[in-house]
């Protein structure tokens, strides 16, 4: 949900930028709600960033996307990493509960390196690969 509603603002920022409208582009309270259900947010959230919105910034504010989002970089951080990806390339991170635990999934394309040193995967045919680093 994270990567769409980015995705929607970077989106509407490119769209702003290519009909080269001289007035800034800003979204109002409504205009938001509107990406966060075209996201997947569920209601509860929705009304929950309405009323603090509505606290926050008042009823008629206007935002800034670019205050937003940071559309030349996804980041995905725990207490202890951090991992930075194209924010076009968002698809390659995934989230999954795995036997109760978090584990945020990095699909690996085209060669893997840790500190410089290659990663090779090994393992069955039909079971998930994994090295250990």
């Amino acid at each position: 949900m994270v990567q769409s509603v980015q995705g929607q603002l970077v989106n509407l920022m490119r769209e702003h930028k290519e009909e080269k409208n001289p007035e800034p582009l800003v979204l109002s309270k409504g205009a938001l709600e509107q990406v966060l259900s075209s996201s997947g947010v569920e209601e509860e959230h929705r009304e929950a960033f309405a009323q603090r919105f509505q606290e926050e910034f008042g009823a008629n504010a206007r935002l800034s996307p670019q205050n937003l989002v940071d559309k030349r970089k996804l980041e995905v951080r725990t207490p202890d990493v951090k991992i930075q990806v194209p924010p076009e390339r968002g698809d390659l991170v995934e989230t999954r509960i795995i036997d109760g635990v978090g584990y945020i999934l990095i699909r690996a394309e085209g060669g893997v390196e840790v500190n410089g040193v290659p990663v090779r995967f090994t393992g069955e045919a039909n079971r998930p690969q994994e090295d250990t680093v």
